[in-house]
């Protein structure tokens, strides 16, 4: 299994996209963001994205060819760069429990 991952973002290699995804953004892809820092973490290149929505939101990143990245932009951006070679990646973003509202959510920086 290949994994990678930078800060709260995870990508894990997919052998194909599942049935039921639609494509939504090509380019340059915003994976998560950080209320609180301004940073966020981005891929670009010849991406593009791919949504199957069954309740819960799954995302996929499909990098068509080499030169797809995985940066950390804004205001107090700490991690590197990644190279993310072409293929299928599930993208997964951290989540914590709300203990006042007894449901997950995904992790705010």
């Amino acid at each position: 299994m290949t994994i990678i991952r930078q800060g709260d973002v995870t990508l894990i290699r997919a052998a194909a996209l599942p049935g039921g995804t639609r494509e939504r953004a090509r380019t340059e892809v915003t994976l998560a963001e950080g209320e609180s820092t301004g940073t966020a973490h981005v891929a670009s290149g010849p991406v593009v994205e791919h949504v199957r929505d069954d309740g819960l939101e799954v995302r996929f990143l499909q990098v068509l060819a080499d030169g797809g990245l995985l940066t950390h932009t804004g205001p107090g951006a700490h991690h590197d760069t990644l190279d993310v070679p072409p293929g299928i990646w599930e993208v997964r973003v951290a989540r914590e429990q709300d203990f006042y509202e007894g449901v997950p959510r995904l992790v705010a920086d």
